[in-house]
């Protein structure tokens, strides 16, 4: 949780506060990390402070049953081996992008295949994970399950104007501003229409920004895309509540949580192809199957069109409301139980 108004923070506050809920009277949840998370968690939980010796000496985790690592990226685990093991896999994105040499794919593979090999249980937040992790990293036999992340984005009408709302219609995209979410593509759904494009999210790579905005140059819309850096919880809300629709055309995504609370609200949305997605978006949204310019605005007209007459929206938020933080927290309840017994 270093990084707020990120997936994986989302990630970890949701499902650290829903298990708080769902605990039963004789259970108890510890929070590892550091002492400023108490504040975010309250007296409910138990705190078990990370110091910076642990990066070299694994945490004791003597009273601890079971030690849930919520991300494979994760150096921390358990000093103790009696302790049960559940690791949590995001995603291998490492394998699918082309700015990794085959040298570094290889050595991330052979540290994730360690920490797996450690694991007692292995959980994927999508099957497109799961199938994408087995494939590579085939474990017979090693217990694993799905579990989805949730999303429960209150759908509360927000009143306040975010400082970089704009006046006009536009489309909506959020995330980290890398590479692997694809941004680029979408200035050509600017191209002869008056919408403009809000992307919000912390600009990871800069180089990157940047190449956005010459391909909006390119395609002469480079006035109607509005870059806002990381947003607030309420920002984020505004921007779900008040877009024409939202685009998320990432090429490396184990589970694509905006997609689903964009849904929430009943939006159209539009999805690459790719990874997890169509998975995440069944038949609720509308995607992508090429990201030649002409391709994409025919799927954008098309699939706004279809959403107009045959009103989706309340088909749209059934679909996201599978999607439920509850659910996932007692999911992963179960896990734990099944490997203290």
């Amino acid at each position: 949780m270093r990084y707020p108004f990120t997936g994986l923070y989302t990630y970890c506050h949701q499902l650290g506060k829903h298990l708080l809920q769902e605990l039963a009277a004789e259970e108890q949840l510890t929070i590892y990390g550091p002492a400023s998370l108490e504040k975010i968690f309250g007296p409910r939980a138990e705190y078990y402070h990370r110091h910076a010796y642990h990066k070299l000496l694994s945490p004791a985790a003597k009273q601890i049953d079971c030690w849930h690592a919520t991300h494979q990226g994760t150096d921390y685990f358990p000093r103790n081996k009696k302790t049960k093991l559940v690791l949590t896999v995001h995603d291998i994105n490492f394998m699918h992008e082309q700015t990794k040499t085959a040298a570094k794919q290889k050595n991330y593979l052979s540290k994730l295949r360690t920490k797996a090999e450690r694991a007692d249980h292995l959980v994927f937040i999508s099957e497109f994970v799961k199938n994408d992790f087995f494939s590579h990293i085939p474990l017979n036999g090693k217990p694993a399950s799905v579990i989805y992340n949730g999303c429960d984005t209150s759908t509360v009408a927000i009143s306040e104007k975010p400082a970089a709302a704009p006046a006009a219609p536009f489309i909506f995209a959020l995330g980290l501003i890398t590479s692997k979410k694809n941004f680029h593509v979408l200035p050509a759904l600017l191209v002869n229409n008056d919408l403009k494009l809000v992307i919000a999210g912390s600009a990871q790579q800069k180089a990157y920004q940047q190449e956005i905005v010459v391909a909006a140059q390119q395609l002469g819309v480079s006035d109607r895309v509005i870059f806002t850096g990381a947003v607030t919880e309420e920002d984020k809300q505004w921007y779900y509540q008040h877009c024409t629709a939202f685009a998320f055309p990432s090429i490396a995504e184990g589970f694509g949580l905006p997609a689903v609370e964009a849904m929430r609200y009943g939006k159209p949305v539009f999805l690459s192809d790719q990874t997890s997605l169509p998975e995440i978006g069944g038949d609720a949204a509308f995607y992508f199957t090429s990201f030649d310019p002409e391709a994409m605005q025919n799927v954008f007209a098309n699939g706004m069109r279809q959403y107009e007459t045959a009103s989706m929206e309340k088909m749209i938020r059934q679909h996201a409301a599978q999607f439920s933080w509850s659910n996932t927290a007692k999911q992963y309840l179960e896990v734990y139980r099944q490997l203290c017994q």
